[in-house]
């Protein structure tokens, strides 16, 4: 809708939930657009034009890193470096839930560095005995996406794990709890 409302005439405003995913937001403004931000609302002036910053950094996807960070958590004697990974904070929600769980992950140099308007850096993983854990509804939009793998590590986990308002997932591309 953001992208649409720079071809329209007058403000375009989108209303979400308190937590959305920004990165839609960070890239407009790199390419020149006004966006403001106001609670949940993000808005915009039609202008019919993005200006190129010319090269610019787009760092790996934390939904596809998640599959390692997993791996890398439930395998004994596990190391591994993911590098230049988003850790944009609407989307590390899995980090957060896997740290609680017992997980062995930190971030090298210890924060995250931003380029191109989007924040990033390496996470070291080692493999942990990961506990169980509960998920409140309030951390689903910040890990929707890797919630049917942090499934599995709640599988290897010991105790039990609660997912709390999970119903999104049902009306994804597919019916992911069903799946």
């Amino acid at each position: 809708v953001l992208l649409a409302g720079l071809f329209a005439s007058g403000k375009t405003t989108v209303i979400g939930p308190p937590t959305i995913r920004d990165h839609t937001v960070r890239m407009l403004r790199l390419f020149g657009a006004a966006v403001s931000r106001a609670g949940n609302a993000v808005s915009l002036r039609g202008t019919g034009h993005l200006k190129s910053p010319g090269k610019f950094f787009i760092p790996g996807d934390i939904s596809s890193a998640s599959f390692f960070l997993v791996l890398a958590s439930i395998v004994t004697g596990s190391r591994l470096v993911l590098r230049n990974v988003s850790l944009n904070p609407t989307r590390t929600g899995l980090i957060s839930v896997l740290k609680r769980m017992g997980a062995s992950l930190r971030l090298s140099p210890g924060k995250a560095s931003v380029r191109g308007g989007e924040p990033y850096g390496s996470i070291i993983v080692r493999s942990a005995l990961l506990h169980g854990t509960t998920v409140k509804k309030e951390e689903i939009p910040l890990l929707i996406d890797e919630l049917p793998i942090l499934m599995v590590a709640a599988s290897y986990a010991s105790g039990m794990t609660v997912i709390e308002g999970a119903q999104e997932l049902r009306v994804k591309e597919t019916d992911r709890i069903a799946s």
